[in-house]
């Protein structure tokens, strides 16, 4: 009896070895149901009472509204850093703006500057040129009144020195004149001598200039600021009135 149980056990042993395939596919089937359950839906229709039905559920539309909602908020994410850069954009520009504006008005008022130094200048200048003018006519309104002060005194002078050197030509009537005009030179000798109004009489206005050669040099004054008033002279010859 021994040997045979040992023979059942041992035959009972390899079935309990045989069963271990059927348990690992239950287990599997367990576990599929159980899968399945959470995806199952079971609810009770209204026109059937007491009689449970299930609803398969798909999840596919559940990922889906996730993904949207993701990629929703996504382009909101995206929206709200495009109006943060373009309104970033807008400030720099009108920064920009304002930078120019201001470098416009800081150029226009450089400029405007600049102008108004120039014309200070201009009639800085302007009143400088005209105060020299001033000056020059001035002094030479000076120079002048001296000139004429000494211009009826040397004429004098020229003519009695002109009819001292003087001859009258023979056959010259008396009463005759010329107005001379005679170019000097600073020592006062003559360096041009010419009728500008004639006597009528040739040799009467030659013997003339031949006077006013032979009496060079001419007296003049002694002041050089007065020459310019004496390079040239002119006045009236007649040998009847020497006082003239």
């Amino acid at each position: 009896m021994i040997a045979s149980r040992e023979r059942v056990t041992k035959k009972g042993g390899s079935r309990t070895g045989g069963r271990k395939p059927i348990y690992y596919s239950v287990a599997i089937h367990v576990a599929l149901l159980v899968l399945l359950a959470i995806s199952v839906h079971w609810s009770w229709k209204d026109d059937s009472p007491g009689v449970m039905k299930a609803r398969v559920i798909d999840i596919k539309p559940a990922k889906q509204k996730t993904i949207v909602k993701t990629e929703k908020k996504k382009q909101a994410n995206t929206e709200k850093e495009n109006r943060k850069k373009l309104e970033k954009k807008k400030k720099q520009q009108a920064a920009l703006k304002l930078k120019k504006e201001a470098d416009r008005k800081r150029t226009a008022k450089k400029k405007r500057k600049q102008e108004a130094e120039a014309r200070k200048r201009v009639a800085e200048q302007s009143l400088q040129e005209s105060l020299v003018a001033e000056e020059a006519e001035r002094v030479e309104a000076e120079r002048r009144a001296r000139a004429n002060e000494f211009a009826d005194k040397y004429r004098a002078i020229i003519r009695q020195k002109v009819s001292r050197n003087w001859v009258r030509p023979g056959g010259s009537r008396k009463g005759l004149q010329v107005i001379v005009r005679v170019r000097l030179l600073a020592s006062g000798d003559v360096l041009e001598v010419s009728i500008i109004q004639s006597s009528g009489d040739a040799l009467f206005d030659r013997s003339v200039e031949n006077a006013v050669r032979k009496a060079s040099p001419l007296p003049i004054p002694q002041d050089k600021d007065l020459f310019d008033y004496f390079r040239e002279i002119k006045f009236l010859f007649n040998p009847e009135d020497n006082s003239r």
